[in-house]
């Protein structure tokens, strides 16, 4: 059981290293290279497509992992068929490909704000395609995500609070479970936290016109810059639990 779930720490580990490999990279790009030494194309869309897709993948981890978890721990028996490292693998390979999928169409709906802030915004084409897009997104990676979480997050708690009851012995082996759950808990909340304002920024980019009025404005850009920093934070602070699981 605890082989696989490492195999889903090790995956949530790279895919956040890629996050901020990337941001580290664009970030360079637009506010450390000086504008004159700047090439014709910063690959603002390249950038957006594999920083949604990377964050999608992300998502569909934290809710495999957790699922091996529930069902390790709830259900030790049929751990035996699901908690395996083979099905582990399968979905660590499955899941980046269907996600970097899905993601194409923010490669399509970005583009490079070319003013004092260069800001490389997605979701910027204004369709009803777009909006349904959008609506999915967030209700996948914010209403079904936080329901899937918290449900099997509370089962994990309960069964383990039950087995403490059931038994005197509380040596290494119960610690491990203990830390191993505070950890898979602290990761799965500071996700939630963290990033979905992200996907409503999305829906508030598909009704608003940031060129209306200085209000809209101000809106976009402070939505645009307090959602990616809380987006960047959620990959440092994974990183922490991580080290914490060991």
């Amino acid at each position: 059981r605890r082989i696989s779930t490492s195999i889903y720490l090790i995956a949530i580990a790279v895919t956040d290293f890629c996050i901020i490999f990337l941001l580290l990279t664009y970030w360079l790009m637009t506010d450390v290279i000086p504008r004159e030494a700047m090439p014709e194309t910063t690959g603002c869309e390249a950038a957006a497509y594999l920083y949604r897709g990377f964050s999608l993948i992300s998502t569909v981890l934290m809710i495999s992992m957790t699922f091996d978890r529930f069902i390790a721990v709830c259900y030790p028996i049929k751990a035996k068929f699901w908690s395996t490292t083979r099905r582990a693998k399968l979905t660590c390979v499955l899941a980046p490909i269907l996600c970097m999928v899905y993601a194409i169409p923010y490669y399509f709906t970005s583009k490079l704000e070319k003013n004092a802030n260069m800001l490389c915004v997605t979701m910027m084409v204004k369709s009803d395609a777009y909006t349904v897009y959008t609506w999915v997104t967030l209700i996948f990676r914010s209403v079904i995500t936080f329901v899937a979480l918290m449900v099997m997050n509370i089962g994990v708690l309960r069964a383990l609070k039950r087995s403490r009851s059931l038994t005197s012995d509380s040596g290494t082996m119960s610690k491990r479970e203990k830390q191993l759950s505070i950890v898979l808990l602290g990761i799965t909340f500071s996700f939630l936290f963290f990033t979905m304002p992200l996907a409503v920024r999305d829906i508030i980019y598909q009704v608003i016109d940031e060129r209306a009025s200085s209000r809209d404005y101000g809106v976009y850009f402070l939505s645009f810059h307090v959602t990616d920093k809380l987006n960047y934070t959620n990959s440092a602070v994974n990183f922490l639990f991580l080290a914490m699981a060991g």
